[in-house]
């Protein structure tokens, strides 16, 4: 606790002096040739393509994600979640799970307060995207009160492909909510409030490495820090646009890049502010940890029970063999039976010892 406390009072000191940062070094990366993409909302950029950036359109503008090259604005491709919801769209990050390359788009706006629960899409990468249809995935979620609440920033930890929402609301009422530890398709999964967030957040991203996280609005961007209670160490201006909705870590690792809703609209390379490099490296944070091992202990007790039910199995195969053998079968030799009961013995043995490893 004493170390903690210590580590977020540094960053407060750091961040009285960091509050006025600005990324003088900023410039336009590139604009959006394709007319379809009239409200970039959501912005990702790919770590196993080069050179491409994923967008997509705002409300009422189909299941649609544009690979865009980072250099020229070109459409490279369109990849169309066919069937899939798009209330709303608002967001977008990339991910890894268990080394697959992951889009997640977040069908989180909610500008009424209409739903309880809302869709999360996750599609693999492909590589070197062509047009056509893509596979997808639904995970729906909750907020843990169970209201409705509008959100333009969906986010993933890369440490640990955790998922994470900031609503974009009132300062007074802005937060932080953190997805389970493991993603279920079928079912609600419950994202829990953990810290309070800037207010009127469009977009967030984690940093490429995990050490921390950017927020956006329309006239302000922050640097969070997730191990120092997801506090405010850095306050910077991003780049003035017409309407300011997306952020993402570029692919190197070494900027930030900032989208904005409207045809031919462009997206600014922003260099990370030199302050966020003054700062202690934000780790895993303590409760993160202890998620990440309970989820390492569910899945071994699951395979530890489905090793048991295999040897359950094996058991219950050994003695029907026997009495098989035993009482014999009118037609059949005994001890051909007990050869084939031997073998499926040895089959079922060998699902066990794969279950286990």
């Amino acid at each position: 606790m004493k170390r903690a406390a210590a580590l977020v009072g540094v960053l407060a000191l750091l961040g009285l002096t960091a509050g006025v940062a600005d990324a003088a070094d900023k410039k336009v990366a590139f604009q959006f040739q394709d007319d379809r993409i009239t409200e970039s909302s959501g912005l990702a950029a790919s770590t196993k393509n080069t050179g491409i950036v994923y967008t997509h359109n705002d409300s009422d503008a189909g299941p649609i994600l544009y690979a865009v090259n980072d250099s020229t604005g070109d459409t490279v491709a369109t990849l169309t979640l066919k069937g899939a919801p798009a209330r709303d769209w608002e967001a977008m990050t990339r991910c890894k799970d268990d080394g697959t390359d992951l889009l997640w788009v977040g069908d989180i706006g909610d500008n009424i307060d209409a739903w309880k629960t809302y869709p999360l899409l996750r599609v693999e990468e492909p590589s070197n995207p062509t047009t056509g249809d893509v596979k997808w995935t639904q995970y729906d979620m909750r907020y843990d009160d169970g209201k409705a609440r509008d959100a333009e920033a969906l986010l993933c930890d890369p440490r640990n492909g955790r998922l994470y929402v900031i609503t974009k609301e009132t300062a007074d009422k802005a937060g932080v909510y953190r997805g389970p530890a493991t993603m279920k398709a079928g079912t609600t999964n419950t994202f829990t409030r953990i810290a309070d967030a800037p207010g009127a957040v469009t977009d967030a991203s984690f940093f490429s490495d995990g050490r921390f996280v950017v927020t956006r609005g329309y006239f302000d961007a922050h640097i969070l820090s997730p191990n120092a209670g997801w506090k405010s160490v850095v306050k910077f201006t991003p780049p003035i646009q017409i309407q300011g909705e997306s952020v993402a870590a570029s692919a190197d690792g070494e900027a930030l890049l900032f989208g904005s809703e409207g045809v031919g609209s462009s997206v600014w390379r922003v260099p990370i502010p030199e302050d966020v490099n003054k700062l202690p490296n934000s780790a895993v944070s303590a409760q993160d940890a202890k998620d990440a091992a309970n989820a390492a202990k569910d899945k071994a007790k699951d395979g530890k029970n489905a090793g048991k039910g295999a040897k359950n199995k094996a058991g219950d195969a050994k003695d029907t063999a026997q009495r098989i053998n035993d009482e014999g079968i009118p037609g059949i030799d005994g001890q051909m039976v007990a050869l084939i009961s031997a073998l499926g013995l040895g089959v079922l043995v060998l699902v066990l010892a794969t279950r286990r490893d």
